[in-house]
């Protein structure tokens, strides 16, 4: 377990996964403490794919892959690359257990840099010999001091957030107008599982409790799930650079929505934040 801290924070990171399993700014958790019954984990890094693919398959090139729901990165060991009190950088690359499912050569750096602000993310996909299609997202879990009655969700730049349509059985949410909009959640927003704003076009967004701000979230992602597991104690807020498969998709990877494509010896970055 690696550990990030200052005087107000510390954060604590698990080399499987590159997952933050704790962050505790001013003697408060933020980050869900996995309890029994519910969800085990607490902010797994979605790679190479978000959701799941229809048939946990895709095609590419004429063959057939197999990948389960968010892909494998949140499951294998990464490098500690770089370190110090308040940054670090995790490394994980291509291999024997990623080229099953994934015929792609790779490497993904995954950089957490704390500062009194917040807690800044930045994951780095980068190619090799050949061009690679990929997505990418984050799946922090966030704890829940009460009923999620009580919370609301504040964007900057999103207002009446309305049914759009269903993504392999999850509800997609789009957004319509471009002042300052919210968004009340209940238990039973989650009946059909995640909510996926789709072409989002919020940066931030911040957690109110009973009308007082609990902390905020930056990103420059254009898709963003919201998750709860039926009467558990967190909410999971995800920036996502993909999307799970659509109803009619036909598997092919290249025509997968959201699908990204980074031609070789490129590197892309993407960026998100939890602000305090």
């Amino acid at each position: 377990m690696h550990v990030l801290q200052n005087s107000n924070t510390a954060v604590f990171i698990n080399e499987i996964g590159a997952e933050v399993k704790s962050l505790r700014h001013k003697g408060k958790e933020l980050i869900y403490q996995k309890e029994e019954g519910f969800w085990q984990r607490s902010s797994p890094v979605l790679f190479p794919i978000v959701g799941r693919l229809i048939g946990d398959s895709y095609s590419y090139q004429g063959t057939k892959y197999s990948l389960n729901q968010h892909g494998f990165a949140r499951d294998l060991p990464f490098d500690l690359i770089q370190s110090n009190e308040n940054n670090c950088t995790f490394r994980l690359q291509d291999g024997k257990q990623t080229f099953n499912g994934y015929p792609f050569a790779f490497s993904l750096s995954i950089t957490y840099r704390l500062s009194d602000t917040g807690l800044y993310v930045n994951y780095t996909v980068e190619s090799k010999e050949t061009s690679i299609y990929y997505s990418i997202g984050a799946h922090p879990a966030f704890q829940l001091m009460s009923d999620i009655d009580n919370y609301e969700l504040r964007f900057d730049n999103d207002s009446n957030i309305n049914p759009y349509g269903l993504v392999v059985g999850y509800p997609v949410m789009r957004s319509h107008a471009q002042d300052l909009g919210s968004l009340a959640l209940s238990e039973e927003s989650f009946d059909m599982d995640s909510l996926i704003l789709k072409h989002i076009k919020s940066k931030n967004l911040d957690v109110f409790k009973n009308g007082v701000r609990i902390f905020g979230m930056q990103f420059d992602a254009p898709y963003f799930g919201i998750w709860k597991q039926k009467n558990a104690p967190f909410i999971c807020l995800e920036p996502w650079w993909g999307i799970p498969d659509s109803r009619g998709h036909q598997g092919v990877l290249t025509e997968k929505e959201g699908i990204i494509l980074l031609d070789s010896h490129q590197k892309n970055t993407h960026s998100w934040a939890i602000i305090f």
